[in-house]
Parts: C-alpha cells; sequence; structure tokens
C-alpha cells in the first residue's frame, strides 16, 4: 500500500473464496482484518476484525467466469467493502471498529479449493517497501 492509502481496487475471478487480509506486518499468518467474499460456496461474504466475525453478507458475488471489481477502503473506524471500481459506492458490507489499526501489506488469495485470478489496476501498489 502506498503511504496515506486507505483504499485498494481490483479485479477478481474465482468460484468462491476471494480473500483479502489487511495486515501490519509483512506476514500471510497474522492480520487485522480478514475479508471473504463468496465464501461458503459462493453464499456469504464476511469482514472478520483479528478473528472476530464483525459483519457477513448473503449473496452470490463471484461467477467463476468473469473478473468481478471489488474495492475495499478501510477510513477512520470503518472498513467497507463494495463491488465496482469506485470506493464508497456499491457498499455491500461495513464494519464499524473501536481500535485502529495500521495497515501496512494487503494478501489476496482464494481458498477451499478455488483458484483465482487477478488483475490490480496501475496505482495500486499493495507494499510497502
Amino acid at each position: 500500500m502506498a503511504t496515506g492509502r486507505t483504499y485498494v481496487t481490483f479485479r477478481g475471478r474465482a468460484n468462491n473464496d476471494i480473500t483479502v487480509m489487511l495486515t501490519t506486518l509483512d506476514s500471510s499468518t497474522s492480520y487485522e482484518y480478514y475479508i471473504i467474499i463468496g465464501g461458503w460456496g459462493n453464499s456469504k461474504s464476511a469482514i472478520l476484525d483479528r478473528g472476530s466475525y464483525c459483519m457477513y453478507y448473503s449473496a452470490v458475488l463471484l461467477s467463476g467466469t468473469y473478473f468481478e471489481e471489488f474495492w475495499i477502503s478501510w477510513s477512520g473506524n470503518y472498513i467497507k467493502v463494495g463491488t465496482g471500481s469506485s470506493p464508497g459506492t456499491s457498499t455491500f458490507m461495513s464494519c464499524y471498529q473501536s481500535s485502529v489499526y495500521t495497515l501496512n501489506f494487503i494478501w489476496i488469495f482464494t481458498g477451499w479449493g478455488s483458484s483465482g485470478e487477478w488483475r490490480i489496476p496501475n496505482g495500486n501498489t499493495l507494499l510497502l517497501g
């Protein structure tokens, strides 16, 4: 993430379980926020804060055939997730957090037997170097 960045946009194609971790440390085993899009067989999505579920959303969001556009923002005390390429529009999950974490890294992957492809637009540098 670029210093001062408060959102990321990306396109993903998977049958299920697009997973994004927002972390303070460069580690895939320690996260502050864990976002699942199209989990549970592409029937639900969720936001977790350090392992505790904060928000569920029930809907089919992934096709497995097409690249779907998503954005994730972390501004103030809110983690928000939406569709499209414009952060703040078409929000489908929002989670208030009393603690605000310094986020330095983003991990994007699929889970539960799904494979995926990603397209990150220019200007979205995902790691501080």
